[in-house]
């Protein structure tokens, strides 16, 4: 998919997605509008909008493989591509160009993470991912940031959004916080782009998701209210 338009009023600035990285995204969460909530149980609820949400087709899920054992990676990619619709549009003709030109049983990844911090469930965890490079996905947590990072900058709300998710993955799933990655870390790719790499690369992610962690269950709860437009 080629690289149309931009998103660029909703952006951060380099500067400031430099210094979003430097600082760790948990010193400064006031400021960042997230899509979690504290629970009564003192738990730290994050809010996922279900497949419905933006209307995903159902999968073929004889064309799905099933993870040989437990999740043991977090595995961070980007759409690498971005046109002027975003969110559930934007993931649906994702999901029909997997199925359709791909031939994949469904959208590629787990979770999607839109430029607005939304967090919208991908493909079912039970089966693992598809990926048009080589590595093999068995056992990896795939999350997609959407947006095209070889260009653009993430926003601070969908950095926000991944560590609350990959925190989430981790508690759930005993995953450990060192495990997450890249897709270049695994393959012969650029993904996840040079404006999203850093976070990942310098340990500021995990650093993120390790204080989210600390002294606190985080979960996923189905997020409520009316469909997004």
């Amino acid at each position: 998919m080629n690289s149309v338009g931009s998103f660029d009023k909703v952006v951060t600035s380099r500067r400031d997605f430099m210094l979003t990285v430097g600082l760790g995204l948990v010193g400064i969460a006031a400021r960042i509008p997230g899509p979690s909530h504290p629970t009564e149980e003192g738990r730290l609820a994050v809010n996922v909008l279900p497949r419905s949400a933006w209307e995903a087709r159902n999968p073929i899920t004889e064309r799905l493989a099933p993870h040989s054992g437990p999740l043991r990676y977090m595995t961070v990619h980007h759409a690498g591509d971005q046109l002027h619709d975003t969110g559930p549009s934007r993931y649906r003709e994702w999901q029909r160009w997997h199925m359709g030109k791909r031939g994949w049983g469904d959208l590629a990844y787990h979770y999607i993470v839109g430029i607005d911090g939304a967090i919208y469930a991908g493909r079912d965890l039970a089966y693992r991912g598809d990926t048009a490079t080589t590595y093999d996905t068995d056992g990896h947590f795939l999350v997609v940031v959407e947006g095209n990072f070889e260009r653009d900058d993430p926003t601070a709300a969908q950095l926000r959004g991944l560590s609350l998710l990959l925190a989430s993955a981790s508690d759930e799933h005993g995953i450990s916080p060192a495990a997450i990655a890249a897709h270049r870390d695994y393959a012969n790719t650029s993904c996840p782009g040079e404006n999203l790499y850093p976070y990942v690369s310098s340990g500021a992610l995990r650093r993120d998701v390790e204080s989210l962690l600390r002294g606190q269950a985080v979960v996923l709860t189905e997020a409520p209210g009316p469909l997004p437009g």
